[in-house]
């Protein structure tokens, strides 16, 4: 318990949905200490996260690799507010990227 009587809350898994919750309860007018645990290698994220390898050369180009969710889209107003907040935060980013395809076998 917290020295002004609040308990502190955990939130098992820093996924979309953990993070909104976290969000959420750390937005509260009584907000209590709000603790993320999540055993993801890459960071917090879930399956929305990226992997960044470090390249082998200066001239190789930046390399990026989503693990599940590429992208998502915000129809409900309420989460296109959050989104908004994320990105000009800098935590998210429009994806203005195309579709394609690769064939392993041809290369």
């Amino acid at each position: 318990m917290s020295h002004d009587g609040r308990l502190p809350v955990a939130i098992i898994g820093a996924g979309v949905a953990g993070l909104s919750c976290a969000a959420v309860i750390a937005n509260a007018a009584d907000c209590p200490v709000v603790h993320l645990i999540d055993q993801g290698s890459r960071g917090r994220g879930g399956r929305a996260s990226s992997s960044r390898p470090t390249t082998t050369t200066t001239r190789d180009p930046a390399m990026v690799f989503d693990h599940g969710c590429q992208f998502f889209t915000a129809e409900s107003p309420e989460f296109r507010e959050t989104c908004a907040k994320l990105e000009r935060s800098g935590h998210i980013a429009r994806w203005h990227g195309r579709f394609g395809s690769f064939d392993a076998s041809t290369g």
